[in-house]
């Protein structure tokens, strides 16, 4: 019976170190530019500086999106800028490509906050430049960044590395004495 409890202590404790997360996207309808404009926090064009995968704190999967800002339409003042996006496939992700350039409608994170502040999803407006004329005729000119920027993808946190490793160590303590509790015991009997 002690071993079923140690064995099921130890496959909780996996089952949190390792979360499965599931996900799907399922957009409403296509936005005009004008109400795409109104409803995003963000709207700029730029081109793909770099793109990672990256891990947010929830353990889901998801991609940091690193851009040089060309014109702003809204909630944007900077020269670069780095947003979330998912991987692909059922989480709404977009695939950006490091060299192309894009009008991305962004909002502010639900999905990715601990990647980056702002997200692009395939349900907002977003989409390469080449394809945006109707967006840009209707968006006007724009402006230039005024505040220049240089950002990085992928410096990780110490803390939390630190943390986790910890916590690993400590569960190991954990489970070698217990092991080690019940051998002495089973020599005893």
């Amino acid at each position: 019976m002690k071993k079923v409890g140690l064995y099921g202590l130890l496959v909780l404790l996996m089952y949190n170190l390792f979360p499965l997360s599931a996900s799907a996207c399922s957009c409403v309808e296509n936005r005009g530019v004008e109400e795409a404009l109104e409803l995003a926090d963000a709207v700029f064009s730029g081109r793909v500086l770099d793109v990672q995968e990256q891990k947010g704190a929830d353990g889901s999967q998801a991609k940091a999106v690193h851009f040089s800002v060309d014109r702003a339409w809204k909630g944007v003042n900077e020269t670069e800028i780095i947003i979330a996006t998912g991987l692909g496939g059922g989480d709404c992700g977009i695939d950006f490509i490091v060299g192309e350039e894009y009008v991305v409608y962004a909002n502010q994170s639900s999905w990715y906050a601990s990647i980056a502040p702002l997200e692009a999803i395939i349900c907002s407006r977003t989409t390469s430049l080449a394809a945006a004329e109707e967006d840009l005729r209707e968006l006007g000119e724009g402006t230039q960044p005024e505040h220049d920027v240089e950002l990085m993808i992928g410096q990780s946190d110490p803390v939390k590395w630190w943390t986790g490793a910890i916590g690993g160590m400590g569960v190991l303590v954990v489970l070698g004495l217990l092991w080690r509790k019940n051998r002495r015991k089973q020599r005893e009997e």
